[in-house]
């Protein structure tokens, strides 16, 4: 079976207005998927639908919803409901950046709602209809930072982590139901977001691709090359070989070498 015949006719993508999540949609219609374009900003959304639309001919819709609302789930689930979505990524996140003491407790309690509650509950719902159609896939976007603990950025890898483990956990459940389920750790990527905070000129770009950093465009081709293999897959193989090597470090020196890596770069 074809990608689209496993994973279509539409494609679901949260966080697709720019960056990676755009790549991602990009790449579902490259596969044949009609995409469902999920982010906050509509004229963003609407630009990347025109592009698909005009470059595809596949079918799109634009789905303007703040995932930090109260009713965010219930929005995006009425609006696909007359859709057959047979692929959904959940690439939205917040991200409070600081230590922890000294993080805003709003930030604390949006940082689990986006990148734990709204993926959970958009899953099961998504999940079900899949299960009973017999085919589907599922992926969450999770990231290095839930590999282990993080300075400065302690409870987005925390919220990570979780995205992470419940991705494995029902790529177990969902085993031979035809739906495949995965956990996508992502490094660092190139996207408008991170060039805009990091203040990303040439020399410093040349250092961050030295140290394996991709664009969104490399990440996604990544993802669709992956997808389906099991439970986890990695952005790179930077990132697995990594991964690899600190699971045979002790613990307390992984976290902390990590701390001073956050340091230097974001203190």
């Amino acid at each position: 079976m074809s990608f689209e015949e496993n994973y279509g006719p539409w494609a679901l993508v949260a966080g697709a207005s720019e960056g990676l999540g755009a790549a991602l949609a990009i790449g579902a219609a490259e596969q044949g998927c009609n995409v469902a374009l999920l982010a906050r900003t509509e004229s963003k959304l609407a630009d990347v639908s025109a592009h698909i639309e005009r470059t595809y001919g596949v079918q799109t819709r634009t789905l303007a919803v703040d995932l930090s609302d109260p009713d965010a789930t219930h929005r995006v689930i009425e609006g696909v409901d007359d859709l057959e979505i047979g692929l959904f990524i959940y690439n939205a996140a917040a991200e409070p950046r600081g230590l922890f003491l000294d993080t805003p407790d709003d930030e604390l309690v949006r940082n689990v709602y986006m990148n734990c509650t709204v993926p959970t509950l958009l899953t099961k719902s998504l999940a079900a209809k899949m299960v009973d159609r017999g085919r589907g896939g599922i992926a969450l976007c999770s990231s290095g930072g839930a590999l282990q603990g993080l300075r400065i950025f302690a409870a987005y890898g925390a919220a990570k982590a979780y995205e992470l483990l419940l991705a494995e956990g029902l790529w177990d459940e969902l085993r031979g139901s035809g739906v495949d389920v995965m956990g996508y750790i992502i490094g660092t990527t190139l996207t408008p977001e991170f060039r805009r905070n990091m203040d990303v000129t040439p020399d410093v770009e040349s250092n961050l691709r030295a140290a394996g950093a991709q664009s969104p465009e490399e990440c996604a081709a990544r993802f669709y090359e992956v997808f389906g293999s099991g439970p986890r897959g990695y952005a790179s193989d930077h990132i697995e070989v990594n991964f690899a090597a600190n699971a045979r470090l002790p613990r307390a020196e992984v976290v902390a070498a990590m701390g001073e890596h956050m340091q230097a770069s974001f203190g």
